[in-house]
């Protein structure tokens, strides 16, 4: 996150936070909600690229791009396994 601290990139930020619409963007606290897991947890996978994400330098807030959280959502719900139904009879 250092290169955002930069000069190129908070001109960068600025770029990429105007090219998405508001209502892509959520805010930390309610991505960790919407994920079941803490903020910590967000920050981590921000920093490992596991979520996009762009910073307001105006307002000084973090959002996260909605579309890598309904992606991690759609994964992790293809990871549950199922519970059998009934007993298993041989």
């Amino acid at each position: 996150r250092s290169f955002w601290d930069t000069e190129l990139g908070q001109m960068m930020a600025l770029a990429k936070y105007r090219a998405f619409e508001r209502t892509e963007l959520v805010s930390i606290g309610n991505a960790a909600q919407q994920l079941g897991v803490t903020r910590p947890t967000i920050y981590r996978w921000m920093d490992d690229r596991t979520l996009n994400y762009v910073r307001d330098d105006m307002s000084g807030r973090t959002f996260v791009v909605r579309r890598d959280i309904e992606n991690l959502k759609r994964v992790a719900a293809e990871l549950v396994v199922p519970e059998p139904i009934g007993e298993f009879v041989d």
